[in-house]
């Protein structure tokens, strides 16, 4: 994060410190004690044909990688009954089943990025005007 960032959050009222870490001390935190690091982003392109393969990793309660110590019976249900769907489309039902639990029902995860949503603010942030191409500035809500 940038001099300028650090100022920002500041102006908006969060109290921000940065931890560069080494890989291995990332991923030691990532694994042994998630809870660290409170907003920490990391990013993998997955290979997979099907989300199974990443997501059973992810919200196992007995897996390795489930850094957001997520214990969700009926998730872990839903994945073993999609690993076993062979109707793709019957699969994808699934699939969006899971997602709606995780991001909708429990709000387990918060998705970083969408190409749908592009501006999310506090709707008691003042001063946050929209121009006419609906760009959002930022800026304005600082300076006031």
């Amino acid at each position: 994060m940038n001099d300028l960032a650090f100022e920002h959050y500041q102006l908006i009222g969060f109290d921000t410190s940065e931890e560069e870490l080494e890989y291995s001390d990332f991923y030691n935190y990532y694994t042994t004690d998630p809870d660290h690091l409170q907003v920490w982003i990391d990013s993998f392109g997955p290979d997979y044909n099907d989300p199974y393969s990443m997501l059973i990793m992810m919200y196992d309660p007995e897996s390795y990688y489930n850094a957001g110590q997520i214990d969700n019976a009926e998730v872990v249900t839903l994945l073993e009954q999609a690993l076993n769907e062979p109707d793709t489309e019957k699969r994808l039902e699934i699939y969006e089943y899971i997602q709606y639990i995780l991001f909708e029902k429990e709000m387990v995860q918060a998705p970083l990025y969408s190409k749908l949503i592009q501006y999310v603010h506090a709707a008691n942030i003042e001063n946050f005007p929209y121009n006419k191409m609906a760009r959002l500035y930022i800026w304005h809500s600082l300076r006031s």
